[in-house]
């Protein structure tokens, strides 16, 4: 039997952690939606680091970058920094 639940992806893939970043950042920027976005980027971030470990030396330095840059536009938006663009 194929079901939808044995598709997922799982919370340490490049592509999914790249997504992520991608979607937060548009639906910050572009929606105005900050508080989802921070939601989003916060869950990935944990979810990511939780199963982490298991990860080999490439992957894991690829998942650190990514989860850093996360961190990194949660601190922006938590602080309130506008992007210049928007003004």
């Amino acid at each position: 039997m194929h079901s939808a639940e044995n598709d997922k992806l799982p919370s340490t893939d490049i592509t999914l952690m790249t997504f992520y970043l991608n979607y937060t950042v548009f639906l910050h920027d572009c929606l105005g939606k900050d508080e989802e976005a921070m939601h989003i980027a916060k869950d990935a971030i944990f979810s990511a680091i939780k199963e982490m470990d298991g990860e080999a030396g490439n992957q894991q330095k690829d998942l650190i970058l990514l989860c850093q840059m996360i961190k990194d536009n949660l601190s922006l938006w938590k602080n309130g920094i506008v992007d210049l663009n928007k003004n």
